[in-house]
């Protein structure tokens, strides 16, 4: 009963074949045929396999004219006959049918060995549950049985859904040994790319946990962008996410397409980071930014132009070329300011720019002219860049390695250095410990004979002598203080002591008591506020101190004839208010070579008119710090043959009690 069925079968599919054309005949002579020419075709909508079958033996199905425009949104139905004149082999058994990537939907019925009628399934938006044939999901294939020396009439049903995407009827028909041989020849060219791109992510990574800069972490985010890119265009990845994430819509595997858009932002920012263009070219640096920020909604478009046009390869796809077009004339053209700058690390970046700009070119070209386009040019593009960065980054790292040396030997010789400069100052310090102890102990000598010197003048009848002998112990007394008062204050042991008064009054007070002296020498002193009144905090014997140095000096040092100005005024600052105090002279005045040592302690001006004068060169020493002990500063400037003018600064503040004045009249 089965043997009358299968010829009747045979009969039945046979006789369309009579009717509507010649049969395609394989034979060992070939292992790959184009069915194009041996193709009939009909288009209507919602026919089943039987009505279809009806139609061919009405004689509905014809051949397609050259250049007939296949529709989108359309039911082809396609019919070929096969007439299998291989010697039998077991390999040949099984035949593959591929068809253009551009149908969604594939439907193919053939008549098994055992003479039953069997339907295959393939396409985009096909479920994987629904197919046989699983070992290339992004593809359209079916899979389906031809014995030897058997006729069968094939009966294929397409159907794109997809918007803009135009299909075509290209049909190839291979034994699946054949078929299963280049597939595992193109996944093995693949692979070797995958495999050598994921081994210098390693690379790169490794160098990240030693270095911990984060040009390995941008350069790793590109590779990782790149090979999973390539995976997805040469169908390793799609099989396996298919399956994995989305089995029931394999369509939604466009979405690993924007990949790309995170590989070319990781070869941006290494760039950035690996030649620091902030400061190597910090116009261009601005550039980067920008191209960075604007693959953020080039992806977000691309997603969104994906489902609203269903999954088409073309209308979204626009966005990536153009960006990708853009990124490559966007490099090329940053190559030329990339050479001016004649930095050695970039030449390695500019020939990994040229290689990997070529390869997206010419991938691009490739898109341009079918979807279904290879990305050999950019992989092999891609490699010289990759051996070009990688170079480029061991370059790199040996010049780190190197500063890293440097910066520990300048380190090592600072801290040495540093040393040497910690145990001379401790040196110093001791050295002035002991000076100041010993100033201190003599100075302390010095003052119980003095008074035993003053008292016993008093006794003395002679006046003149009297007068003599009081006046220099007074001078020596007051040097004594003042030897005393700067050790204490070097030690920290000085303390203020500030009450609120008339700043101005008791001023005007410490002035009138330099008159008669200023007067002997015929010298004109006057004192000059802008205000009449101040009430401020003020230490009475530190003003006083600080008074009576600069102007015992200004009257030692202006020659007779001469005059002294004691100014006062009220300054405004950031801080509230202070008070600017300036003491001029007209005498010899200071060289500039001794300026920046006048307020030092024990040093005196080289010049003869000056020494003569005598001094110790503690008094202005003195000055400084008790200036700067109220808060204050003080600073010279001075010309020869014009006199000296010094000037300070004390803090206006009102905080604490009001003073009696005694000291007025």
């Amino acid at each position: 009963m089965i043997r009358y069925t299968k010829t009747f079968l045979i009969l039945f599919l046979g006789l369309p074949v009579m009717l509507l054309g010649k049969s395609l005949v394989l034979t060992t002579e070939k292992t790959t045929y184009e069915l194009g020419g041996y193709l009939e075709t009909l288009r209507e909508e919602g026919l089943t396999i039987t009505e279809a079958r009806q139609a061919a033996i009405d004689g509905r199905f014809a051949s397609v004219p050259t250049g007939t425009p296949i529709l989108p949104f359309q039911d082809y139905w396609l019919r070929v006959d096969l007439d299998n004149q291989y010697t039998y082999t077991e390999g040949h058994i099984e035949w593959m049918l591929q068809f253009s990537r551009t149908w969604s939907q594939v439907e193919v019925y053939f008549e098994d060995i055992d003479g039953t009628l069997k339907a295959r399934k393939s396409g985009l938006f096909t479920p994987v549950s629904d197919r046989i044939f699983k070992l290339a999901l992004r593809e359209n294939v079916v899979k389906f049985n031809l014995a030897e020396k058997q006729q069968s009439t094939l009966y294929i049903r397409l159907r794109s859904d997809r918007v803009d995407v135009p299909p075509t009827l290209s049909v190839q028909l291979s034994p699946a040994e054949e078929f299963l041989k280049q597939l595992k020849r193109k996944r093995q060219q693949n692979s070797f790319f995958v495999g050598f791109v994921w081994m210098m992510t390693l690379l790169s990574i490794l160098f990240f946990f030693q270095s911990w800069s984060k040009v390995y972490v941008f350069y790793s985010m590109y590779l990782i962008g790149v090979s999973t890119y390539a995976s997805y265009v040469e169908g390793d990845l799609p099989d396996y996410l298919i399956n994995l994430l989305f089995p029931e819509h394999p369509q939604y595997i466009f979405f690993v397409k924007l990949i790309v858009y995170l590989a070319m932002v990781g070869y941006l920012l290494f760039l950035r980071s690996f030649l620091n263009l902030k400061e190597m070219l910090p116009r261009w640096d601005k550039i980067f930014n920008f191209t960075i920020w604007m693959s953020l909604p080039l992806l977000l478009l691309d997603a969104f132009l994906m489902m609203q046009y269903n999954f088409s390869s073309i209308i979204p796809d626009r966005v990536t070329l153009s960006y990708g077009i853009y990124f490559a004339i966007f490099n090329l053209l940053f190559l030329r300011s990339l050479y001016l700058t004649k930095d050695p690390r970039t030449y390695f970046i500019i020939a990994g720019i040229c290689a990997m700009s070529a390869g997206i070119i010419l991938m691009v070209i490739a898109r341009l002219q079918s979807p279904e386009f290879s990305v050999a040019h950019l992989e092999l593009g891609i490699i010289i860049e990759i051996l070009a960065f990688t170079l480029g980054l061991a370059y790199r790292q040996r010049l780190t390695e190197r500063e890293r040396f440097k910066a520990h030997y300048e380190l090592e010789k600072s801290q040495f250095i540093q040393q040497q400069k910690q145990a001379e100052a401790q040196r110093l310090r001791e050295v002035d410990e002991l000076k100041n102890r010993l100033y201190t102990n003599i100075t302390h000598e010095f003052r119980t004979p003095l008074t035993v010197i003053m008292g016993m003048a008093n006794e003395i009848d002679d006046e003149r002598v009297k007068k003599l002998i009081n006046r220099n112990s007074e001078n020596l007394l007051r040097l004594i203080n003042q030897i005393l008062d700067l050790s204490k204050l070097e030690s920290g042991k000085m303390n203020l002591h500030l009450v609120q008064g008339d700043i101005i009054a008791y001023l005007q007070y410490l002035t009138e008591s330099f008159l008669s002296a200023a007067e002997a020498k015929q010298i004109r002193l006057s004192f000059y506020p802008e205000v009449p009144t101040l009430m401020m905090d003020f230490d009475e014997e530190k003003v006083q101190l600080i008074v009576y140095n600069l102007l015992s000096n200004a009257i030692k040092f202006t020659p007779n004839g001469g005059k002294i100005i004691f100014h006062a005024r009220i300054q405004e600052i950031k801080e509230g208010q202070q008070l600017q105090l300036k003491v001029q002279d007209s005498g010899p005045g200071i060289p500039p070579a001794d300026l920046p040592f006048i307020f030092d302690r024990f040093y005196q001006v080289d010049n003869p008119m000056v020494a003569n004068q005598g001094g110790t060169g503690i008094g202005l020493a003195l000055t400084k710090q008790l200036i700067e002990l109220m808060g204050g500063e003080i600073a010279v400037s001075s010309e020869e043959g014009q006199g000296s003018l010094f000037t300070f600064f004390l803090p206006i503040t009102n905080n604490e009690m009001k003073l009696e004045e005694d000291w007025k009249p």
